[in-house]
């Protein structure tokens, strides 16, 4: 083993005992060995690294300590055997300080190391040269320390006191150090800025005296200023460790308070004391926020409708407010200590301690829904839960805050349930719907609004409204909107045109409004599109409907007039105004009755409650009379024949219109009518007997003749001169009745007849009429009730008709004779089974003297006319079917007077 020069010095020490003698020379040993042992423990069993290192004759490590292992990773053999190791030990650097101080030591070297791992250590490095007797160094011996943990703590302090600094100057105390006599000899930069740099007696910067500054603010009146100077002279004279007191500084600015602290400067010498006065205005006005805070919190929570509760981590209630008492029917004291499970029924209070035991796990609030009963079922709050930690972090209980939501959700279900029902009425309005952003953008549309622009919806989406505006109508729709943005107007609404896929203009009328968020900032607009361009057409159609109207009644020759509900005239076209003699401006406004109608032809007074023309107002029918007179604005009257037509709107009668004529000229005509049909009865009366006589002299005479000469020559001649006598008698017959029924005497004798004494009368008549042309009558008579008629002249007609049945048919052939009530009628049919009326003449049967050309049978053409003229004069009705070769049915329709039960 390598030993350093040290312990060679100790072997020159035994050799110098041994010229000492025997006795000396084992003390020596003995000393030197014990010297030894003692050097060679300290050297391996200190951390310090032990080196020497020679070099000449070679260079190379002599002696390395074992404990280089542990701070440079390499062993004390590796060392030995690499002379040049301590180049690579040493950090670059450091060679050249090193080797210039193993030559010439000085101060101890501090430099870096690289270890053998690579990592990089801090080393202090002490050397000790080792001369020869020349004088020359040949080795050196020193001590190696890693000093790498104390230049960290160095540096750690050297921040930490910068830190400090920085600390102290971003403190918001006024912190100040005094000396003994009060000067102030340092300050931190919120104490400069605090006091500023005032000179004089009001200086409180580096080198003022704080205490004088006390004691004048003491002499202005300012009594916790002295409070304060004696504190610190307590403290500077060593009587008190630490002083604080907090004080009031109030300015006519504000209130203000602070807290002066005072304690002993730590280290030797001249005592000193560090002042640190701290504004406390915010923490006072905040204490009494929070005391003010707290007193508004215990009356919210004692007032608030939500339930709030304390709950220990066991679910037990430690606490509960007055809303929980009153909704639950409990006591505060009563509750507490008791579980959920004493309060709630079972299946509630597991939901609730299962939701505790959840916010115990996560420890982080918690929302839920619960449910709790109520005595009208059970209800729905929204509670809000949140653990509450000790001092040590371990869970101490549960807050929970419980809003009864029921109803919310009741709400919102009901919400949910709109929401669907206008996405339902959205999507399937028939009027083209639409949401756009506040820019314009298509957000969403209705099939109806696709359908009316010829777009798809996803063709819309994403673009703007304006894209597809008509230009001319694009200014007005943004002036709009943006009376709508600004809040200038709550609606937009007007007519406009869009631009239809295809390129052709639709019409649309516009319906906007604008939504806004709770903020009032615009959200969207909702806008509502009737396709309208049908309706501008009718519009236009109107208009020239409308004009054409206007020219109808300027061109019609009868008086047209408008009346509203009110009974007052609205209109009234020219020929009015000339009938009349008024203006249009003098009828217009004004009441029609009273300008027109106020008296009777008899120049009575006219109640309007009675007068016709207003009956279309208050009934809604239609009326017609032509016994009325109007007045002229002269004083004349006239007569007039009008229609009054009631004006329907929506179900309701909202006015009418009255048409009336000037029937003068046709009242003179009726009288001379009137007065000629007097004439012409006369004149029958007078006709019928002249032809009536002679006749009847003929063929009396000429049966005369036949009953006194039966086997006479001109027998044959005599009865044909019967027959034909009896024709004319009764063509004469024929012919009178036709004319007197035009007459104003019609040959009629009208009375209640019972249906069925006129039906058994009228068949047996029929039958014997058809058996006369050796034809049978198949009857069936069926019918009740009563008509109003003239018996005779009843039979005369529908045996007219069995007579043309049994002349014109088969001989052998079957008449049917029928009868019904239908419709509040009695209906007589005849049915035969001849040839058949042609098609051509079936439009002219009823018309005098009348015969179709293929007729073989002989007649006058009378019988179906005056059985129209019968059937008419009863206000009834006559109808014939026929085709050729299939027969022919005549039927008699006549109006009950009383239907059967």
């Amino acid at each position: 083993m390598r030993i350093p020069t040290a312990l060679r010095r100790l072997a020159a020490e035994g050799t110098r005992a041994l010229r000492g003698g025997p006795g000396v020379i084992w003390k020596t040993l003995a000393r030197q060995r014990l010297e030894e042992e003692r050097l060679r423990l300290l050297a391996e069993n200190s951390r310090d690294v032990v080196y020497r290192y020679r070099f000449v004759p070679e260079p190379g490590y002599d002696y390395v300590s074992p404990s280089c292992t542990a701070m440079t990773g390499y062993t004390p053999e590796e060392h030995y055997a690499d002379p040049g190791l301590v180049t690579k030990l040493v950090y670059p650097e450091g060679r050249h300080p090193i080797e210039a101080s193993a030559r010439s030591p000085k101060e101890p070297l501090v430099m870096r190391w690289r270890r053998k791992d690579g990592a990089l250590i801090w080393v202090e490095q002490r050397n000790k040269p080792v001369y020869d007797r020349a004088g020359d160094v040949v080795a050196v011996e020193g001590v190696a320390r890693d000093v790498t943990e104390s230049r960290r703590v160095e540096a750690a302090l050297r921040e930490s006191e910068a830190l400090a600094r920085f600390t102290i100057d971003s403190l918001s105390a006024h912190i100040a150090i005094l000396d003994s006599s009060g000067g102030i000899v340092a300050v931190n930069r919120a104490w400069t800025d605090f006091a500023g740099d005032a000179p004089g007696a009001d200086s409180r910067g580096v080198g003022a005296n704080y205490l004088r500054v006390c004691d004048s603010a003491t002499a202005r009146g300012c009594g916790e200023a002295a409070r304060f100077a004696g504190g610190i002279r307590g403290v500077i004279s060593g009587r008190e460790t630490y002083f604080e007191m907090e004080y009031p500084c109030h300015t006519p600015e504000g209130r203000r308070w602070f807290v002066g602290r005072v304690t002993p400067f730590p280290g030797a010498g001249e005592p000193r004391v560090v002042v640190a006065h701290e504004d406390t205005t915010e923490r006072k006005l905040a204490e009494e926020a929070i005391r003010e805070s707290e007193e508004r919190l215990d009356a919210i929570l004692q007032n608030t409708s939500a339930v709030v509760y304390l709950m220990s981590p066991e679910s037990r209630f430690v606490h509960i407010n007055r809303c929980f008492e009153e909704l639950f029917g409990l006591n505060n004291f009563e509750v507490r200590g008791k579980s959920v499970y004493d309060v709630f029924p079972a299946e509630v209070a597991a939901s609730f301690e299962s939701n505790n035991r959840r916010v115990l796990a996560e420890s982080a609030p918690v929302e839920f829904e619960e449910f709790a009963p109520h005595s009208d079922g059970m209800h729905v709050y929204s509670s809000i839960k949140a653990p509450l930690f000790d001092a040590a972090g371990k869970p101490r209980g549960i807050v929970g805050i419980s809003t009864d939501i029921t109803r919310r959700k009741q709400a919102e279900q009901a919400l949910r349930e709109s929401e669907e029902r206008f996405r339902a009425a959205f999507d399937s309005a028939a009027a083209g719907m639409a949401l756009t952003s506040p820019e314009g953008r298509w957000l969403q549309v209705n099939r109806s609004m696709c359908e009316i622009t010829g777009y798809a919806e996803e063709e819309l989406i994403g673009t703007d409204f304006q894209s597809i505006t008509h230009p001319e109508d694009l200014r007005e729709d943004l002036e709009g909107m943006g009376r709508l943005l600004s809040g200038e107007a709550r609606y937009h609404y007007g007519e406009k045109r869009f631009l239809h896929k295809d390129g052709h203009p639709v019409w649309v009328f516009l319906s906007a409004s604008l939504v806004r968020d709770a903020a009032g900032e615009p959200l969207y607009f909702v806008a509502q599109v009737q396709d309208i361009t049908g309706s501008k057409r009718d519009k236009e159609i109107l208009q020239k409907l409308s004009r054409q109207n206007e020219m109808i009644l300027a061109s019609a020759g009868e008086g047209i007039y408008g009346l509203d509900i009110r009974e007052m005239t609205t209109f009234a076209n020219p020929a009015a105004e000339k009938m009349l003699g008024y203006e249009a401006g003098e009828l217009v406004g004004r009441h029609q009755h009273v300008i027109i109608r106020h008296s009777t032809p008899g120049a009575a007074p006219y109640p309007p409650e009675e007068c016709p023309v207003y009956a279309a107002l208050r009934d809604g029918e239609v009326h017609v009379s032509s016994d009325e007179v109007f007045w002229r604005k002269d004083g004349t009257s006239f007569p007039v024949e009008f229609v009054s037509t009631p004006i329907v709107e929506g179900g309701e009668v909202v006015g009418a219109v009255v048409t009336f004529s000037d029937i003068t000229e046709r009242k003179r005509a009726e009288e001379a009518l009137a007065e000629a049909a007097r004439a012409k009865t006369e004149f029958l009366a007078e006709v019928s007997h002249e032809l009536r006589t002679p006749l009847t002299v003929i063929r009396g005479n000429a049966e005369v003749g036949l009953d006194l000469g039966r086997d006479c020559e001109h027998g044959e001649i005599l009865a044909e001169i019967v027959k034909e006598s009896s024709t004319m008698s009764r063509m004469v017959e024929e012919l009178l009745f036709l004319a007197r029924s035009e007459s104003s005497a019609p040959p009629f004798r009208m009375e209640p007849v019972p249906v069925k004494a006129l039906l058994n009368s009228l068949a047996k008549r029929a039958a014997s009429v058809a058996a006369g042309h050796g034809a049978t009558l198949a009857v069936s008579p069926f019918g009740d009730g009563i008509v109003r008629a003239d018996p005779t002249r009843v039979e005369q007609a529908v045996l007219a008709l069995v007579e043309n049945a049994g002349k014109y048919g088969p001989e052998g052939q079957t008449i049917t004779l029928d009868s019904a009530i239908e419709g509040g009628e009695l209906r007589v049919q005849v049915r035969d089974r001849g040839p058949g009326i042609p098609e051509a003449d079936l439009p002219h049967v009823f018309e005098r003297f009348y015969r179709a050309s293929d007729v073989g049978e002989p007649g006058n053409g009378l019988g179906l006319s005056i059985a129209r003229t019968i059937v008419q004069a009863h206000g009834g009705r006559i109808e014939v079917e026929s085709k050729t070769g299939q027969g022919t049915q005549v039927c008699v329709s006549l109006p009950l007077l009383t239907a059967p039960d």
